[in-house]
């Protein structure tokens, strides 16, 4: 809930296998309807995270709608994820019609649109999220067309994470 420039992440145990799972079950019917695969490749035991689960599940959902929009029929979207060490990568790559280097530079802005069709809040609101958990959004072509969003989010978060608008606290035991 944002109010008054404050976002308070509500902090859990969170298995980010299930919610990769669930996020692609909740779009496949669109998917389908195109003609476009969505599947998981989740490399090795993820484990338990400590995040806002409802937010990872809307990063997702952005990313791969975004995928799902400019990604042509017969193509295919990967949501995949691993753990490195503190950290878990969370990326989406499709084989789409990518972005050129120019709108790649701004597409995490606010109201900024590749697409007439969309308010250009999407990509903003996973950086957002991103930066509140701690972590970190980055995005690169995919050699052949198409486009790869990746996320690094920490396995818990330890630290009080600030940005312009908004501010996550949490008090974590000892």
């Amino acid at each position: 809930m944002i109010e008054a420039g404050r976002m308070d992440l509500d902090l859990k145990d969170v298995d980010l296998s299930h919610v990769i799972e669930e996020s692609i079950d909740m779009v496949v019917s669109k998917a389908e309807d195109t003609q476009i695969a969505v599947r998981a490749d989740i490399k090795g035991k993820l484990g338990v995270i400590r995040a806002d689960e409802r937010r990872i599940r809307q990063v997702l959902f952005n990313l791969i709608s975004n995928s799902l929009r400019f990604t042509e029929s017969g193509g295919e979207i990967v949501v995949s994820s691993q753990r490195v060490g503190d950290m878990v990568t969370l990326s989406v790559r499709d084989n789409g019609r990518g972005l050129a280097a120019d709108k790649r530079a701004t597409s995490f802005d606010s109201f900024v649109s590749g697409d007439q069709r969309g308010a250009g809040l999407g990509l903003a609101l996973v950086k957002h999220f991103i930066d509140l958990h701690g972590g970190t959004v980055g995005m690169k072509p995919v050699d052949g067309g198409g486009l790869e969003v990746t996320c690094w989010l920490p396995v818990k978060v330890t630290k009080v994470v600030q940005n312009q608008e908004m501010l996550l606290t949490e008090s974590l035991p000892a």
